[in-house]
């Protein structure tokens, strides 16, 4: 009964360290696909005739506040979107900081960074 109790203490460190860290992961991944979708929808918004700055903003924050991600900055590239020719790009930059989003703050990911891009091509 020592034995396991001895094996027990020295697994069960181990173990929760594991279980944390995939469920940091599986976070961090959720992140950043969050990201990934915000900024596809605002390029979809502002590849739309007669669309503003703050239009595009709005709808990327918009999913972004459903899936509860915070810190986040948007970054739409040329600015203002309404400026750019017919055929240019249209680029929407969406970062945020992984720390304020984490399940454990400081732990694992706490000083990343993610970002993510999307380029769609100005068709009016």
């Amino acid at each position: 009964m020592a034995v396991v109790t001895v094996e027990f203490a020295i697994v069960l460190p181990v173990l929760i360290a594991l279980v944390v860290g995939i469920v940091e992961s599986c976070n961090l991944i959720y992140v950043k696909q969050s990201l990934t979708v915000s900024a596809y929808e605002g390029a979809r918004a502002a590849i739309v005739k007669g669309m503003t700055q703050t239009d595009i903003e709005a709808r990327s924050n918009q999913l972004l506040a459903d899936r509860k991600i915070k810190n986040t900055a948007i970054l739409i590239s040329p600015n203002p979107p309404s400026a750019a020719a017919y055929g240019s790009y249209i680029t929407v930059r969406v970062q945020a900081t992984y720390g304020t989003n984490a399940i454990i703050p400081g732990w694992f990911f706490g000083g990343v960074t993610l970002q993510s891009s999307v380029k769609m091509m100005k068709e009016y």
